[in-house]
């Protein structure tokens, strides 16, 4: 199955949802409506002597009683939904901080932070996608980790700390490959969509919950215990119905979420081709006491986004939102005889630092032979390929958001002949700047001359020291190595400030147009640094609706634009 087929099948999941949903609300108006019938009939019942002799009972039936249920539904549920997706408009990072946890700087000194950002980048690489933000729940002590966002350049890699001191490298890139799978088969928008709808269906449970706590409140008083005993009546007989909600809610989850695991389980085994690892890695979920099990108040409305079970389900596994580990592992690993390993923290000295060690050693022979590969995810545009190495059309589409082992090893080969130094720089906010400036650099006297009087009066001058102090190693690394310098030296750029993005973007606007001439390469890095640059920390970003042409118009010209120029 290529990229376009999960994708379509992403399409399939989001509309089976809404079909759930549909019938969720439903059974939650059905139910709602029997109880007010009932408590209809009973009253009338009750108060027939008192009223008229001639009463006629109520029908079981009324349109009219219905169509108010159902209004009334309706828009108790769209408004619960529409309030948690308002919530959820920064997209992955508003998600991170609803979870309280912390984003990890690129440059961070921190070892086992290092090692988790040194996997989060070759896996990146190695499949064509942004760098995403990474963030750790330094609260949470178990084996557990969950991606989010609503695109691949918006998403975010958000791990427990109980992975980075218990996994070894193996284990975390299995841990990683399984969310990238969920990165790249388009299951985190869906995953966001469904926190949203699953909110609406929980909220009349909530106001049952809020209508017996005040119902109680009122019966402390004398003068109030007659109106509260009907009031707790109402407020029960609202929080049965959300019950119900709450179950068709689980269901909403279980339906979409435990196939998706499996294959994000299948995809981490293809990216690595390391089954030991990802098995391993569930193994010590197995051997911990807490197992997945998170700690934060909303880990329930993360859960089905997660590695692994991040909550007890007290009505057992028919609604699990994953499958049980044995089964995961067993499908990896048919020979395992049922044990699970038990963990214990992974001293400093075991951990590869970003910069300082090196990943595993593995078989790098092959990389030579991936040229061609190399060539058809875009990676390598400056080594001489014979014609009839370069790849067809169709195979070229088939390899669009697939990711092996080739692609892996590809990608640590090339961290590897990036320079220490200039992937340090690349860590830090200002050094970036540096390193993408360099990028932007003509090789003609008169144009230099411009480029660095720019430079030199860009409010800090103290990047054209920089610039000038890497210069020669960036221009030495040729086109093979400057995407991936892109996407590693990105993630810094996020931690500009507002009116720093504003000046750096116009430094750019002005090296680019130095030579009044506009190359493809320039073009091209342009606009990737002015998209990341729109970007805001914000949780409160707006994104746009794609599903109106009308509202990307100006991303369809860059791609238009670049394909007529090729």
């Amino acid at each position: 199955m290529n990229f376009f087929q999960h994708q379509e099948n992403a399409k399939k999941q989001s509309r089976k949802l809404l079909v759930y949903f549909g019938l969720s609300v439903a059974g939650v108006v059905g139910t709602l409506y029997l109880i007010c019938v009932g408590c209809l009939y009973y009253f009338v019942e009750n108060g027939q002597d008192r009223i008229a002799d001639e009463m006629i009972l109520p029908q079981w039936w009324q349109p009219g009683l219905f169509s108010v249920v159902a209004m009334i539904v309706a828009m108790i549920i769209t408004a619960g939904a529409l309030y948690k997706i308002a919530l959820l408009r920064g997209g992955g990072r508003g998600i991170a901080q609803m979870m309280r946890a912390r984003e990890i700087l690129p440059s961070t000194v921190d070892a086992y932070e290092s090692q988790l950002i040194n996997v989060v980048t070759e896996m990146s690489i190695a499949s064509g996608v942004p760098v995403p933000a990474v963030f750790v729940m330094d609260r949470e002590e178990s084996i557990n980790a969950f991606a989010a966002g609503y695109a691949a350049d918006e998403a975010v890699v958000v791990v427990s700390r109980g992975c980075l001191k218990l996994l070894d490298r193996a284990e975390l890139q299995g841990v990683v490959g399984h969310e990238f799978s969920h990165i790249l088969h388009g299951d985190m928008c869906l995953n966001i969509r469904m926190m949203g709808l699953i909110h609406g269906l929980v909220v009349i449970g909530l106001i049952g919950y809020w209508t017996l706590r005040a119902a109680g409140e009122i019966a402390d008083d004398e003068d109030g215990i007659k109106l509260a005993i009907p009031l707790a009546a109402i407020g029960a007989s609202v929080w049965a119905v959300g019950s119900v909600g709450v179950i068709f809610g689980e269901m909403l989850k279980s339906a979409v979420c435990r196939q998706r695991e499996f294959l994000a389980d299948a995809s981490a085994l293809q990216f690595t081709r390391n089954a030991s690892g990802l098995v391993n890695a569930l193994r010590k979920i197995g051997g911990l006491k807490e197992r997945g099990l998170l700690r934060s108040r909303n880990a329930e409305q993360v859960s089905y986004m997660c590695f692994s079970s991040a909550v007890k389900k007290s009505w057992g596994a028919s609604l699990a939102t994953h499958p049980p580990l044995g089964v995961r592992i067993l499908r990896m690993d048919p020979a395992w005889g049922g044990d699970f390993l038990v963990s214990k923290p992974l001293p400093d000295n075991s951990v590869t630092m970003r910069h300082g060690g090196k990943a595993p050693d593995r078989d790098v022979g092959v990389i030579e032979e991936l040229t061609a590969e190399a060539l058809g995810l875009g990676l390598v545009s400056d080594v001489d390929v014979p014609e009839e190495k370069f790849i067809a059309t169709e195979e070229t589409l088939n390899l669009m958001g697939t990711v092996d082992d080739h692609h892996f090893l590809y990608a640590q080969k090339v961290l590897r002949e990036i320079p220490a130094s200039i992937k340090e720089m690349a860590d830090q906010p200002f050094t970036a700047r540096a390193v993408l400036a360099c990028l932007l650099m003509s090789e003609v006297p008169e144009v230099k001359k411009k480029q660095w009087a720019l430079l030199h009066d860009y409010e800090l001058s103290r990047l054209a020291e920089e610039v000038e102090k890497i210069l020669p190693e960036v221009i030495g690394l040729g086109m093979a190595m400057k995407l991936p310098l892109i996407e590693i030296s990105l993630p810094a750029l996020r931690w500009l400030s507002d009116a720093q993005r504003v000046s750096y973007k116009a430094l750019l606007k002005g090296l680019v147009d130095a030579d009044d001439d506009v190359d493809l390469f320039e073009y091209a890095l342009y606009h990737t640094l002015m998209r990341r640059l729109k970007e805001s920390t914000s949780p409160k970003r707006k994104f746009p609706n794609v599903f109106d042409v009308r509202k990307v118009r100006e991303e369809l010209a860059v791609i238009l634009s670049t394909v007529a120029y090729a």
